[in-house]
């Protein structure tokens, strides 16, 4: 009887592993498809899940980054390619709670960021692209009509 029971429990703690590691696995693929439904297929190069915090640490190659553009336009492009990203995975998977991201070229670490369902994205900067934390330009101008009719919102 004593057998029995140790059997048993064996079996029960295998299974509940099994069913945690299947959905951490499952969790990282649905996370994969999100991104790379935004930044192109086979753009993510790692991905991790952590089931018990609900984290993602993910790098990515950059869709948007090309050598040459000026400092401000590449550190806007940057700054939006992750907001998409991470805006549609956290959208759609609402048990993710908190991203962690590296966005590369090739080898080269470009900017790392974190975002969580309390706190916006905050992006990083390797030095050669000025380095520091992104910062989204002020408006300048009043919100207009999505068809750009400024007569909807006069001043």
């Amino acid at each position: 009887m004593k057998r029995l029971a140790g059997t048993i429990a064996l079996l029960v703690t295998f299974s509940l592993l099994a069913a945690s590691q299947g959905e951490a696995a499952t969790l990282a693929e649905a996370v994969r498809s999100v991104a790379e439904s935004v930044l192109g297929q086979g753009t993510v190069t790692s991905l991790r899940t952590d089931g018990a915090t609900s984290t993602v640490l993910m790098r990515w190659q950059s869709a948007t980054y090309k050598a040459g553009k000026p400092l401000a336009t590449t550190r806007e492009l940057l700054y939006t390619e992750a907001v998409l990203t991470v805006g549609a995975i956290m959208g759609q998977l609402p048990e993710v709670r908190r991203i962690r991201l590296t966005v590369l070229q090739g080898n080269r670490m470009l900017a790392t960021g974190e975002t969580s369902r309390a706190r916006a994205l905050q992006l990083a900067f390797a030095p050669a692209l000025g380095g520091g934390i992104y910062k989204a330009p002020a408006s300048t101008g009043t919100p207009n009509s999505p068809s750009g009719d400024s007569s909807v919102n006069p001043q």
